[in-house]
């Protein structure tokens, strides 16, 4: 028994219908979940079974059987089409995430779902703007949203195609001033100016070059007197200006440690360090390994002690007039 045509509504079968192959094939996506199928017998007088609309479950083979039977009830031929639903997808995070006007720490990375929000005291509703990685996601929370006076959180949910895949972003506002900082790297670069709000520590840039010159710290002048910006605990009250110091490579190596400095315990567990030999009036600086100054201290007559607890776990370089000795604080 032949058929005059074997179709599914809106796909192609593979291979294409002919009467010699019984066994065909496709695959439609996740959102369909169901298809239509459609065969006419060549003979007006022979039946057919098996065709019309089909629900389709996701991640398998869904196997349809359509037979054709001759007007003597005996005589009978099956053909079968396997529909390939595939998978729903499993991704639920976004591409990229802001807010209008108003600054975001730290910056946004997908795979960190806290943030905070430093909102200015006069505004009361927000622009977010969010959107997803997989374009079969939803999105919820996004738009213009009102602020409330008791308004502390603020929560944008990525809804993965699967429907049960879910990733929370959650904003925690802090009603404030916020204030320009501006790096002015003294090099060839562009500067940089963040926003950051009142009260609040200032995340560092990349450490920059410049050919000839060692990096020295961030400051408040520009030819790089005074004291340096501590990022660990200096705070901002306005908006301000941060200076690249530079030293020259040649005269860096003119200072390099003459002697070692004795600081411990070593490794650091309880956040205080001691060093020895210390002058008073001077300072103790506290750097990555990286190079990025991470804290200054002053110094005592003798035996000065200071605490990075607040520095997180790591190796750290401590430098005191011109001797400096690594430690590793757990």
């Amino acid at each position: 028994m032949l058929l005059a045509d074997l179709e599914v509504t809106g796909y192609e079968l593979q291979p294409a219908f002919n009467n010699d192959n019984t066994n065909y094939s496709l695959t439609v996506p996740y959102e369909a979940d169901r298809v239509t199928i459609t065969a006419t017998a060549q003979d007006s007088t022979a039946s057919v079974a098996g065709a019309g609309t089909k629900d389709l479950t996701a991640g398998i083979i869904n196997t349809f059987s359509i037979q054709v039977t001759a007007q003597d009830g005996n005589t009978q031929r099956l053909f079968r089409i396997y529909i390939t639903r595939t998978a729903p997808r499993h991704n639920a995070r976004l591409a990229s995430l802001s807010v209008d006007g108003c600054a975001l720490s730290p910056d946004f990375d997908a795979d960190s779902i806290h943030y905070t929000l430093f909102v200015p005291h006069d505004k009361n509703t927000l622009t977010i703007d969010a959107v997803q990685e997989d374009s079969t996601a939803s999105v919820s929370g996004a738009g213009t949203q009102t602020l409330q006076e008791d308004n502390d959180t603020l929560s944008i949910i990525v809804t993965a195609q699967d429907g049960t895949t879910n990733r929370t972003y959650t904003f925690t506002i802090i009603r404030a001033a916020v204030f320009r900082v501006t790096f002015h790297f003294q090099n060839d670069s562009a500067d940089e100016v963040d926003i950051v709000g009142e009260g609040q520590k200032i995340i560092p840039p990349d450490i920059p070059v410049k050919a000839g010159y060692q990096f020295d710290g961030w400051y408040r002048i520009a030819d790089g007197t005074g004291i340096a910006w501590n990022f660990a605990s200096d705070v901002v009250e306005s908006d301000i200006a941060l200076y690249a110091k530079w030293r020259s490579s040649a005269l860096s190596a003119s200072l390099q440690p003459a002697a070692v400095l004795t600081a411990y315990p070593n490794p650091i567990v309880s956040g205080e360090l001691i060093i020895e030999n210390t002058a008073l009036g001077g300072r103790v600086e506290v750097y990555t390994a990286a190079g990025t100054l991470a804290s200054v201290h002053n110094s005592l007559d003798g035996t000065t002690i200071i605490n990075i607890s607040q520095l997180p776990a790591g190796t750290y370089i401590v430098r005191a007039g011109n001797r400096s000795a690594k430690v590793v604080k757990q």
